[in-house]
């Protein structure tokens, strides 16, 4: 599906699966961020307010 919508010039979201695994810590995280990548996704979409987490630490992650 991801290749049909980049064919038609569509953005592939991850949705906010990302709070799932965020919350099991930062190699979880990490590794689900290159698994994204792998496969093909655009973005990673984070709902920050629901993760309850320090912006602090969240900045931290996304911008590495």
């Amino acid at each position: 599906m991801i290749e049909m919508a980049h064919k038609h010039d569509v953005y592939v979201s991850t949705t906010n699966w990302a709070k799932h695994l965020f919350r099991s810590g930062p190699s979880a995280f990490e590794q689900y961020i290159e698994d994204c990548k792998k496969v093909g996704f655009d973005t990673v979409e984070l709902n920050v307010g629901s993760l309850e987490v320090p912006k602090e630490n969240l900045l931290r992650r996304v911008l590495n």
